[in-house]
C-alpha cells in the first residue's frame, strides 16, 4: 500500500517542485533535456543525503512542517484577505463582478434545496408570461 501512495504522490511533488524551480530559475517552464534531468537528479537527491547523512531527519521535517502550518494557518487567509481589500479599492467593479459571480455559485443551490423541502415543483415556477389562462 505504501508504494502505490508513493508512486502517486511522488510525481505530483515532483512536478511542482520542478515548475517552481524552473520559473525561479530560468523564468519559464520550457527547457532543454538537460536543464530538466539535471533539476530531477537535485530534487531527488539532496533530501536523500539529508536522510543518508544525518540521523535525526524527524527534526527537518518537523521544523519544516511547523513552518509550512504556520503560513497555512495564519499568514494565508490574511494576505488573502488583503489581496481582496486591494481589489475593492483599485478596481470596485471587478471587486462587485467578483461577489456577484460568488453569489451566484452558492445561492442556487440553496435555492433549490429550498424549494425541493417546500415540495415545490420548479417546473410550475416556469410560467409563460403571454398565457396566464390556466392560472386564473
Amino acid at each position: 500500500m505504501i508504494y502505490i501512495q508513493l508512486s502517486c504522490s511522488y510525481p505530483l511533488v515532483n512536478h511542482f517542485q520542478r515548475t517552481v524551480l524552473f520559473n525561479l530559475f530560468f523564468g519559464t517552464t520550457e527547457v532543454d533535456d538537460k536543464k530538466f534531468y539535471a533539476v530531477n537528479i537535485g530534487i531527488s537527491t539532496v533530501p536523500l543525503f539529508f536522510a543518508l547523512f544525518y540521523p535525526l531527519i524527524g527534526s527537518i521535517i518537523g521544523v519544516a512542517a511547523s513552518i509550512s502550518g504556520f503560513f497555512m494557518i495564519y499568514v494565508v487567509p490574511v494576505i488573502t484577505y488583503l489581496k481582496m481589500k486591494k481589489i475593492e479599492i483599485e478596481n470596485p467593479i471587478l471587486a462587485a463582478a467578483l461577489q456577484e459571480n460568488e453569489v451566484e455559485l452558492f445561492v442556487p443551490e440553496f435555492e433549490n434545496t429550498l424549494k425541493e423541502e417546500a415540495g415545490v415543483d420548479n417546473n410550475k415556477l416556469l410560467v409563460d408570461t403571454e398565457d396566464t389562462s390556466d392560472l386564473i
